[in-house]
């Protein structure tokens, strides 16, 4: 029933935390709370997400995982898309908005279309989503390929 004292402070921390639920309880909200403010996986308003996405992207820049062309190539291809008719514009911004789920919730067509810094950023998503895309298309080939291969 008790638990020895080497393991987490025996059960003399166990008495202690079930007297004072209410200690139990604050260091509870308290590490959820400050779990949800630090979370890398919230919006762009929770504090936290921009370090944790600009330490992401200094890492996969040292592991050499962005390749320079592409996001040239897709900088290009967006500042193309940008010059398309709205009906177009609209459909790609709607696909995009979709796509990037949680993160855009707050995100609305209307806000894109206002702000020419926003669009131009979510036809850089667009277009680095597509060569995503693309280059899973030519690994998943050419793993079949090679799969192929090994088994005839």
């Amino acid at each position: 029933m008790y638990t020895p004292s080497m393991f987490f402070g025996g059960s003399a921390l166990i008495h202690l935390l079930a007297s004072h639920p209410r200690i139990v309880a604050f260091f509870g909200v308290s590490a959820l709370v400050g779990t949800l403010l630090q979370s890398p996986f919230g919006t762009p308003e929770v504090m936290g997400t921009a370090g944790y996405v600009q330490q992401l992207e200094q890492v996969a820049r040292q592991h050499h995982a962005i390749d320079p062309e592409i996001v040239a190539h897709a900088h290009k291809t967006a500042r193309v898309l940008a010059q398309l008719p709205t009906s177009r514009l609209t459909e790609i911004v709607g696909d995009t908005l979709r796509e990037c789920g949680a993160g855009c919730n707050r995100v609305h067509m209307t806000e894109v279309f206002k702000n020419r810094e926003l669009l131009t950023d979510l036809l850089l998503l667009y277009t680095l989503n597509q060569a995503n895309a693309q280059r899973t298309v030519v690994r998943v080939r050419a793993a079949a390929t090679a799969v192929t291969e090994v088994t005839q």
